[in-house]
């Protein structure tokens, strides 16, 4: 077994040392098992809910799910761009544009500031 410097001078000291420990990765195997185990864990999640995660539909069940609407809920048109409701819009825009800004906060701003009184007196007071 080479070492790393060993191997390094070998190459001629201008490329880098890249070991392989445990062989090529297979990434379609990689794909396979993820896609299984992302399957296993919707089946689980479809059986403990009674819903449908893939297809966003409720099932006969344990649970009943209603439907909630909001009324500030952002919609989306079938070009991909999303609109807030005018709702939403008119109440940003009376906050002002600086609103949505936040103010970073200092150390200061959660106790009092106290200044240091040494039990000493300083070499200034101290007069020989």
């Amino acid at each position: 077994m080479h070492s790393a410097s060993a191997i390094f001078q070998t190459n001629g000291g201008s490329e880098k040392v890249c070991r392989n420990l445990f062989g090529e990765v297979d990434h379609e195997q990689l794909k396979r098992d993820f896609e299984a185990n992302m399957n296993e864990m919707l089946e689980e999640a479809k059986c403990t809910w009674n819903f449908d995660f893939v297809n966003e539909t409720p099932l006969e069940g344990d649970y009943v799910w209603e439907r909630v609407e909001d009324s500030h809920k952002e919609t989306t048109t079938e070009d991909g761009d999303i609109s807030a409701s005018l709702e939403t819009v008119l109440e940003l825009e009376s906050r002002g544009s600086n609103s949505c800004k936040r103010k970073q906060k200092l150390i200061t701003d959660y106790y009092q500031v106290k200044r240091r009184y040494s039990p000493l007196p300083s070499p200034t007071q101290c007069s020989p």
